[in-house]
């Protein structure tokens, strides 16, 4: 039953506030956080400062960030070869009407 979060403001700033002893990012659907790069410094610091977010239920929105992945060829910067993603998830996954 939607909602997957907590509408409560303080939730919405915070949603692991009631469990966790530090804060979480808030909710979010899809987040493009750099797009393809050599840099693997780069990547490295990025991804290492990413926090944790939280919401109601188990499923996580994994398909959604694929899906985005795969469409938003400007913003991700896919060259016109073929393409490989790879999607690791320890979470189920949210479905179109679920």
């Amino acid at each position: 039953v939607m909602p997957y979060i907590s509408t409560a403001k303080d939730m919405l700033r915070n949603p692991c506030k009631r469990t966790e002893p530090w804060p979480c990012t808030p909710p979010f659907t899809y987040r493009h956080i750099l797009s393809l790069t050599a840099n693997g410094s780069l990547f490295t610091e990025l991804v290492g400062g990413q926090r944790i977010s939280g919401n109601l239920d188990f499923p996580e929105g994994g398909l959604d960030a694929l899906m985005q992945a795969a469409v938003c060829e400007k913003q991700i910067g896919w060259r016109n070869v073929t393409r490989l993603l790879v999607f690791s998830t320890d979470a189920g996954f949210h479905f179109a009407g679920d």
